[in-house]
């Protein structure tokens, strides 16, 4: 699955210059691509919406 996001992240980085996301806010998804991990193609693809 491809999928483009837009975020809003707040960023920590430590002394150390390990990286913690600390809050992220999806702005915008969108799915671009689906396809078979073992096949490879999209044409049987069916997207279902499933509970938040």
């Amino acid at each position: 699955m491809t999928v483009s996001k837009k975020t809003k992240s707040f960023y920590h980085f430590s002394i150390g210059g390990d990286l913690r996301v600390e809050s992220e806010e999806v702005l915008a998804e969108t799915v671009d691509e689906v396809t078979c991990r073992w096949c490879g193609h999209s044409k049987s693809i069916e997207m279902i919406e499933g509970p938040n």
